[in-house]
């Protein structure tokens, strides 16, 4: 299977998290692999490693392009500027764009990555390094003929996914569905443990979440990309795609706490309150379905990886969300508590009643993406709610 992204219709219509590899990544780690080890970015395998002797992926990468050790990709993808150019950001930057041979941009480009390219031409020279490869190698054939090389693997971790649907149950926990996709992509080429993670907007509002995820393991002539991180990392990525939304329509609630992020946040926390509350709500809602499907000491180590240090208030936030848990007759949705979950916070002044949504959410001035997301998420609000203010809130601002 090849996870590349899909049309805005099949977007919509994913009910599940797919898991197979991704013709941008493995590119990308091809033409690094063939590369002075010298230039290695950070985040990429370590070339030490028995596995890339004795995995026949890596036999067939050696075999398949031994005519092209001298190409100028390969040269040009090694040059100093592109050191501080990790490995994850070329992933991230490999997400944004189409299939090769063309790898053209279909989402914005962050600035923060180009930089790291060393500016926008550093980063069109790296790509275009990347497109003559990928024309002059035939890498597109090499992609499909090597798919039963690493079948196994990818195999026994979208089995590992589908067994316990941690899609289906993050949209059960939270009583909305998320509007988009979400997939996962295997890669050989990233250290072990390394992982990048994108969250992008289409054009018709619906979410597209990739996960890349690196080797956990090795053992002789295979790999295990299974690791005790990895629900976690699902667990987030796609409480993004469903729960941020909340945070943009309960914006007024949440700035209502906006001093706490000068107090108590020495590090920035994302360096804007709304989304500070959004990572703390995702990390909550990841810890208490750890704990409902893996247990109290799985749930306990997580929140040790989260480090409260960094979060003060996540702890607090647990202990309301079993409120939730425990009183689902009266809260269907995560939407009707939002407002007491972000009450954990210190604020300057109550919780406005009656409740009303952002006022930049109700001005129907957004981008157009945006005001898709916002009308399908009160939709579902509508559909499954039952807080007589948050009805009321959500029929105006739907125009009911």
């Amino acid at each position: 299977m090849l996870a590349v992204w899909p049309g805005p219709a099949q977007a919509q219509q994913a009910r599940a998290i797919s898991v197979g590899r991704d013709p941008r990544i493995e590119l990308a780690g091809v033409v690094q692999f063939l590369s002075p080890a010298a230039s290695d970015p950070q985040g990429f395998v370590r070339r030490d490693l028995p596995y890339l002797r004795d995995l026949p992926y890596f036999k067939e990468v050696q075999r398949r392009f031994a005519a092209h050790r001298k190409h100028a990709a390969l040269r040009s993808g090694s040059a100093s500027a592109l050191k501080a150019f990790h490995f994850s950001d070329r992933e991230q930057v490999l997400l944004k764009l189409s299939p090769p041979d063309g790898l053209e941009e279909r989402l914005a480009m962050p600035y923060a990555l180009q930089d790291r390219a060393g500016g926008r031409a550093g980063l069109e020279s790296w790509l275009a390094g990347l497109r003559l490869f990928s024309a002059d190698a035939r890498f597109g054939e090499f992609f499909a003929s090597s798919a039963k090389l690493l079948e196994p693997e990818v195999s026994a971790f979208r089995a590992a996914v589908e067994r316990t649907d941690y899609l289906g149950k993050i949209e059960a926990y939270a009583g909305l569905r998320l509007f988009g996709r979400y997939g996962v992509v295997l890669s050989p080429f990233d250290a072990p443990g390394g992982m990048a993670n994108n969250v992008a907007e289409l054009d018709d509002g619906s979410m597209e979440i990739t996960s890349v995820i690196g080797p956990a393991i090795s053992s002789g002539s295979s790999v295990d990309f299974w690791s005790s991180r990895v629900p976690g990392t699902l667990w987030h990525e796609s409480g993004h795609g469903i729960l941020d939304i909340l945070g943009d329509l309960f914006a007024q609630d949440i700035a209502l706490s906006s001093a706490t992020l000068s107090r108590r946040y020495g590090w920035g926390c994302y360096g804007e309150w709304r989304q500070c509350v959004k990572e703390h709500v995702v990390r909550a809602v990841m810890i208490r379905l750890i704990a409902r499907e893996f247990g109290d000491d799985d749930a306990a180590e997580q929140l040790r990886f989260e480090d409260e240090t960094k979060y003060p208030y996540l702890r607090a936030m647990l202990e309301r969300l079993q409120v939730y848990e425990s009183s689902r007759q009266r809260y269907p949705t995560l939407a009707d508590f939002y407002p007491d979950l972000v009450a954990v916070f210190p604020t300057a002044a109550p919780p406005r009643r009656p409740l009303t949504f952002s006022s930049a959410a109700a001005s129907g001035t957004g981008p157009a993406p945006k005001e898709a997301r916002l009308r399908q998420a009160l939709d579902q609000i509508l559909a499954k709610a039952k807080d007589r203010e948050l009805l009321k809130a959500a029929r105006a601002l739907r125009g009911r």
